[in-house]
């Protein structure tokens, strides 16, 4: 990823096509080709072309596997056509898709001789793109060009992955800051004075045996701490997943259909996220040999706060999922 295309895209404003000021804009709309050339893979008409060839070989375990043996980037000059108008792309020296050759995944393979593969991602007719670079005046006429200075940012992106980005990674700061506060709720829990643990009644290492006598809770916590907390990872996975799917069910036969289309996009979200980071968590504490007690109450930390994430970054959460499947989001 080319992180000086979405920087400049995070701090210039969008420039329709007919006033462009001199020097780095920024410029929304969809290709239209002027020097088409033919792409190398499936002979389809593009301005330009990222291109990718494979070969299979056997590993050291004697397993196929395939290796990138060519690569190669080209562009001619295009046109960028938005809401007010066309400007001219004068396309040497342009960042092709951030500059990078997408992965595989990415690519429409076709299989070749001597087991080889290849596919294409292509810069085509009537693509939304965005496009950041220098407006100067050539002939007379404003164009986008590459500028003089080395490290000026000049390159193409699709929009569907530049919305995404945009999105996608706020949410990723905002798991982040999660994270951050699970963290600290754990270190609290171990900074916590056993005397301060024993007036509130919580059972640990050294009183779970007594407290089982309380009632149930504290005999499931006895079972526990009998089993080293090894049940929690299966719990915070599957236990989890069986709740929110009850959960799921109650919103379907108790809630309004318009309300369940907010609540269900909630559900699969806190699912996700507490279902994936509470297994992660547990699984890293009980190996780490963690206090069981301590570590039932670290998972709910993460369930509450994959609650709190999921109600206020479900645009994002799409996002990422999208980004993660390199997808478009809805």
């Amino acid at each position: 990823m080319n992180k000086g295309f979405y920087h400049a895209d995070k701090r210039l404003h969008l420039s329709p096509s007919y006033s462009l000021a001199p020097g780095l804009v920024k410029v929304c709309g969809v290709v239209v080709l002027k020097e088409s050339r033919l792409s190398p893979v499936n002979g389809l008409p593009c301005a330009g072309y990222s291109i990718r060839i494979e070969e299979s070989y056997r590993n050291s375990v004697d397993k196929d596997e395939w290796r990138t043996v060519f690569t190669d980037v080209q562009c001619s000059n295009f046109a960028l056509k938005d809401a007010h108008g066309t400007v001219d792309i004068l396309a040497a020296g342009i960042d092709l898709f951030s500059g990078q050759v997408p992965e595989p995944e990415d690519y429409r393979y076709i299989a070749g001789k001597g087991h080889r593969q290849q596919g294409e991602v292509l810069l085509s007719e009537g693509l939304e793109v965005l496009v950041i670079g220098t407006a100067i005046q050539r002939n007379g006429k404003t164009v986008i060009a590459r500028g003089e200075q080395t490290d000026t940012v000049f390159g193409v992106e699709r929009l569907r992955n530049v919305n995404n980005y945009r999105i996608a990674v706020p949410a990723w700061r905002a798991l982040g800051l999660c994270g951050v506060l699970v963290a600290l709720f754990s270190l609290a829990l171990q900074v916590i004075d056993p005397a301060h643990w024993a007036q509130w009644q919580l059972p640990s290492r050294d009183t779970f045996q007594q407290m089982s006598a309380l009632g149930p809770f504290y005999e499931w916590v006895a079972f526990l701490y009998q089993r080293q907390g090894s049940s929690l990872p299966l719990m915070a996975a599957f236990g989890w997943t069986g709740m929110v799917l009850l959960l799921m069910g109650a919103a379907r036969l108790l809630l309004y259909r318009d309300i369940q289309k907010v609540v269900q996009p909630i559900l699969i979200a806190w699912w996700g996220v507490g279902s994936i980071g509470g297994a992660l968590v547990t699984w890293a504490l009980v190996v780490l040999e963690f206090d069981p007690f301590k570590i039932f109450l670290i998972w709910l930390s993460v369930i509450i706060v994959a609650l709190g994430f999921s109600i206020t970054q479900q645009r994002a959460f799409r996002a990422m999922v999208a980004s993660i499947l390199k997808s478009e989001s809805p």
